[in-house]
């Protein structure tokens, strides 16, 4: 039977996702992870910002991993767990640090997508901590 520590953290990949697709900046038009290049939130540099050849967005699919367990039938190494959880988490700071850094401005906020991208990491993680020790 799969229980929380299964639901958890596929219940907050879905919600790391979904803020994905959110706005993550508002002001004139609204951006998403998928309109951010995952090399222009680590560099700040906006020739890094016009090849936009991997978004942000697509690298939070990565979290879609945790479910692995609803096919194998068997619990995830904990440490892959955290790190499907980190992919979350740490693409929604770099958007908090990428914002307060180049995008904040007179007529632009910020968007819902980053808070509900970092909310959805944090459960993905605390389901990977709730995980029984053989699942390690």
């Amino acid at each position: 039977m799969l229980g929380v520590v299964t639901w958890l953290p596929i219940i907050g990949a879905a919600i790391a996702i979904g803020g994905g697709f959110l706005p993550w900046v508002s002001g004139g038009a609204d951006t998403s992870a998928w309109d951010i290049s995952i090399i222009g939130m680590f560099t700040h540099d906006a020739d890094d910002f016009a090849n936009n050849d991997v978004s942000a967005g697509l690298v939070l699919l990565l979290a879609a991993g945790v479910a692995i367990p609803l096919l194998i039938r068997r619990p995830l190494p904990r440490i892959l767990a955290l790190a499907f959880a980190g992919v979350a988490t740490n693409i929604a700071v770099l958007g908090f640090f990428l914002y307060f850094d180049l995008l904040e401005g007179p007529g632009v906020s910020m968007g819902i997508g980053m808070f509900v991208t970092l909310v959805g990491g944090i459960a993905m993680a605390v389901g990977a901590l709730m995980a029984p020790r053989h699942a390690r």
